[in-house]
Protein backbone atom coordinates (compact mmCIF):
# COMPACT_ATOMS: atom_id res chain seq x y z
CA UNK A 1 0.00 0.00 0.00
CA UNK A 2 1.63 3.46 -0.89
CA UNK A 3 2.36 5.66 1.67
CA UNK A 4 0.72 8.44 3.60
CA UNK A 5 2.12 11.75 2.56
CA UNK A 6 1.94 15.30 4.21
CA UNK A 7 1.67 18.51 2.66
CA UNK A 8 0.22 22.14 2.85
CA UNK A 9 -2.78 23.32 1.84
CA UNK A 10 -2.67 25.75 -0.91
CA UNK A 11 -5.29 28.16 -1.83
CA UNK A 12 -6.12 26.08 -5.26
CA UNK A 13 -6.32 23.17 -3.61
CA UNK A 14 -10.00 24.79 -2.30
CA UNK A 15 -12.24 22.95 -4.22
CA UNK A 16 -11.00 19.40 -3.55
CA UNK A 17 -10.80 20.42 0.28
CA UNK A 18 -14.36 21.43 -0.07
CA UNK A 19 -15.54 18.50 -1.86
CA UNK A 20 -13.48 16.25 1.17
CA UNK A 21 -15.29 18.07 4.08
CA UNK A 22 -18.43 17.47 2.40
CA UNK A 23 -18.00 14.32 2.48
CA UNK A 24 -16.88 13.58 5.97
CA UNK A 25 -17.18 16.42 8.31
CA UNK A 26 -20.48 17.74 7.51
CA UNK A 27 -21.63 14.53 8.17
CA UNK A 28 -19.52 13.49 11.05
CA UNK A 29 -18.68 16.20 13.37
CA UNK A 30 -20.77 15.77 16.35
CA UNK A 31 -22.51 19.53 16.01
CA UNK A 32 -23.37 19.23 12.05
CA UNK A 33 -24.92 15.81 13.12
CA UNK A 34 -26.55 17.13 15.99
CA UNK A 35 -28.13 19.98 14.36
CA UNK A 36 -28.70 17.84 11.50
CA UNK A 37 -26.87 20.50 9.44
CA UNK A 38 -27.64 19.56 5.94
CA UNK A 39 -25.98 21.98 2.68
CA UNK A 40 -23.95 24.79 4.34
CA UNK A 41 -22.01 26.78 1.90
CA UNK A 42 -21.11 29.18 5.04
CA UNK A 43 -19.15 26.58 6.49
CA UNK A 44 -17.07 25.40 3.08
CA UNK A 45 -16.19 29.32 3.03
CA UNK A 46 -15.54 28.74 6.76
CA UNK A 47 -12.99 25.77 5.72
CA UNK A 48 -10.88 27.31 3.25
CA UNK A 49 -10.75 31.47 4.06
CA UNK A 50 -7.91 30.85 5.61
CA UNK A 51 -6.36 28.90 2.94
CA UNK A 52 -3.92 32.05 1.66
CA UNK A 53 -2.47 32.28 5.13
CA UNK A 54 -0.30 28.38 4.09
CA UNK A 55 -0.85 26.64 7.36
CA UNK A 56 -2.72 24.32 6.92
CA UNK A 57 -2.41 20.59 6.05
CA UNK A 58 -3.33 17.30 4.02
CA UNK A 59 -2.90 13.70 4.43
CA UNK A 60 -2.70 12.31 0.72
CA UNK A 61 -2.46 8.95 -0.44
CA UNK A 62 -2.42 8.23 -4.01
CA UNK A 63 -3.55 11.57 -4.87
CA UNK A 64 -6.62 11.01 -2.87
CA UNK A 65 -6.96 13.27 0.65
CA UNK A 66 -7.78 11.68 3.52
CA UNK A 67 -7.44 13.95 6.54
CA UNK A 68 -6.96 17.92 6.52
CA UNK A 69 -6.24 20.29 9.69
CA UNK A 70 -7.91 23.69 8.86
CA UNK A 71 -5.58 26.15 10.71
CA UNK A 72 -5.71 30.29 10.75
CA UNK A 73 -3.57 32.82 12.84
CA UNK A 74 -5.43 35.28 14.66
CA UNK A 75 -3.56 38.70 15.33
CA UNK A 76 -4.24 40.75 18.14
CA UNK A 77 -6.11 43.73 17.70
CA UNK A 78 -6.99 42.64 14.33
CA UNK A 79 -9.69 44.86 12.41
CA UNK A 80 -10.19 42.46 9.82
CA UNK A 81 -14.22 41.89 9.60
CA UNK A 82 -15.45 39.07 10.64
CA UNK A 83 -17.56 36.78 8.16
CA UNK A 84 -20.98 36.88 8.19
CA UNK A 85 -22.64 33.14 8.62
CA UNK A 86 -25.95 34.36 9.87
CA UNK A 87 -27.65 33.10 6.91
CA UNK A 88 -27.42 29.84 7.27
CA UNK A 89 -29.10 29.76 10.98
CA UNK A 90 -28.33 25.99 11.80
CA UNK A 91 -24.46 26.45 11.41
CA UNK A 92 -24.94 30.57 13.10
CA UNK A 93 -25.38 27.97 16.29
CA UNK A 94 -21.97 26.72 15.71
CA UNK A 95 -19.84 30.00 15.67
CA UNK A 96 -22.10 31.42 17.86
CA UNK A 97 -21.02 29.07 20.86
CA UNK A 98 -16.92 28.72 19.20
CA UNK A 99 -16.76 32.29 19.27
CA UNK A 100 -18.26 32.96 23.12
CA UNK A 101 -15.86 30.29 24.08
CA UNK A 102 -13.02 31.84 22.58
CA UNK A 103 -13.89 35.16 24.68
CA UNK A 104 -14.30 33.61 27.67
CA UNK A 105 -10.47 31.64 26.99
CA UNK A 106 -9.25 35.47 26.19
CA UNK A 107 -5.91 34.01 25.29
CA UNK A 108 -4.11 37.14 24.38
CA UNK A 109 -5.28 38.53 27.98
CA UNK A 110 -3.45 35.13 29.32
CA UNK A 111 -0.83 35.99 27.20
CA UNK A 112 -0.15 39.59 26.65
CA UNK A 113 3.06 38.99 24.96
CA UNK A 114 1.35 37.37 22.02
CA UNK A 115 0.86 39.46 19.18
CA UNK A 116 -0.67 36.25 17.49
CA UNK A 117 -1.33 32.36 17.86
CA UNK A 118 -2.96 29.81 15.50
CA UNK A 119 -6.52 28.93 15.51
CA UNK A 120 -6.95 24.50 14.96
CA UNK A 121 -10.25 25.01 12.90
CA UNK A 122 -11.18 21.84 11.35
CA UNK A 123 -9.66 18.62 12.43
CA UNK A 124 -11.22 15.69 9.88
CA UNK A 125 -9.66 12.42 9.30
CA UNK A 126 -12.00 10.15 6.26
CA UNK A 127 -13.89 7.14 7.89
CA UNK A 128 -11.49 4.74 6.01
CA UNK A 129 -8.51 6.09 7.25
CA UNK A 130 -9.49 6.03 11.12
CA UNK A 131 -6.46 4.68 13.26
CA UNK A 132 -3.85 5.11 11.03
CA UNK A 133 -2.60 7.93 13.50
CA UNK A 134 -3.37 10.65 10.36
CA UNK A 135 -5.32 13.25 12.49
CA UNK A 136 -2.05 13.32 15.04
CA UNK A 137 0.47 13.99 12.34
CA UNK A 138 -1.52 16.42 11.04
CA UNK A 139 -1.23 18.45 14.07
CA UNK A 140 2.59 17.58 14.64
CA UNK A 141 2.89 18.79 10.53
CA UNK A 142 0.71 22.20 12.61
CA UNK A 143 3.15 22.38 15.39
CA UNK A 144 6.29 21.69 12.87
CA UNK A 145 5.52 24.78 10.82
CA UNK A 146 4.76 26.98 13.82
CA UNK A 147 8.08 27.17 14.53
CA UNK A 148 9.14 28.24 11.40
CA UNK A 149 7.23 30.85 11.52
CA UNK A 150 8.33 32.06 15.18
CA UNK A 151 4.05 31.27 16.09
CA UNK A 152 4.53 30.19 20.11
CA UNK A 153 0.57 29.01 20.51
CA UNK A 154 -2.05 27.13 18.88
CA UNK A 155 -5.65 26.97 20.30
CA UNK A 156 -8.18 24.41 19.36
CA UNK A 157 -11.60 23.89 20.14
CA UNK A 158 -12.72 20.04 20.09
CA UNK A 159 -16.69 18.86 19.84
CA UNK A 160 -15.44 15.74 19.77
CA UNK A 161 -13.97 13.21 22.49
CA UNK A 162 -11.65 11.55 19.85
CA UNK A 163 -9.94 14.63 18.61
CA UNK A 164 -9.73 16.10 22.19
CA UNK A 165 -7.89 12.55 23.18
CA UNK A 166 -5.19 13.29 20.29
CA UNK A 167 -4.43 16.41 21.74
CA UNK A 168 -3.91 14.87 25.30
CA UNK A 169 -1.83 12.23 23.91
CA UNK A 170 0.28 15.00 22.31
CA UNK A 171 0.31 17.03 25.67
CA UNK A 172 -1.97 19.90 25.06
CA UNK A 173 -2.84 21.89 28.02
CA UNK A 174 -6.69 21.64 28.07
CA UNK A 175 -8.00 25.20 30.05
CA UNK A 176 -11.64 24.85 29.84
CA UNK A 177 -14.87 22.18 29.44
CA UNK A 178 -18.40 22.98 28.61
CA UNK A 179 -21.01 19.91 28.59
CA UNK A 180 -23.29 20.29 26.11
CA UNK A 181 -26.62 19.79 28.64
CA UNK A 182 -24.84 22.91 30.17
CA UNK A 183 -24.98 25.15 27.15
CA UNK A 184 -28.53 26.58 26.69
CA UNK A 185 -29.94 29.32 24.76
CA UNK A 186 -33.17 30.73 26.33
CA UNK A 187 -33.84 27.57 29.07
CA UNK A 188 -32.88 25.55 25.53
CA UNK A 189 -30.02 22.52 25.31
CA UNK A 190 -28.39 23.56 21.39
CA UNK A 191 -26.81 20.58 21.04
CA UNK A 192 -27.16 17.24 22.11
CA UNK A 193 -24.85 15.17 19.85
CA UNK A 194 -24.63 11.45 19.92
CA UNK A 195 -22.47 9.35 22.71
CA UNK A 196 -19.51 9.23 23.30
CA UNK A 197 -19.51 13.09 22.77
CA UNK A 198 -20.18 15.13 25.93
CA UNK A 199 -18.66 18.33 25.93
CA UNK A 200 -16.45 20.71 23.86
CA UNK A 201 -12.78 20.95 25.31
CA UNK A 202 -10.44 23.73 24.80
CA UNK A 203 -6.79 23.22 24.60
CA UNK A 204 -4.12 25.50 24.20
CA UNK A 205 -0.41 24.33 23.36
CA UNK A 206 3.14 26.77 23.72
CA UNK A 207 6.00 25.90 21.73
Amino acid sequence: MAEISYEMIKPEDADEVVAFIRRHFFEDEPLNRSLKLGECKELEIFSTESLPEHISFKAVRNGEILGVMINGVVHKNSDAPHADFSGHEKFQKIITMSEGLEHQCDIFGRFPELQSYVDGRIMCVANSARGLGIAGRLVEETLKHMISENLSLIYIQCSSLYSARVLEKLNFSEILTLKYEDYKIDGQQVFSPEKPHESVKIFIKRL
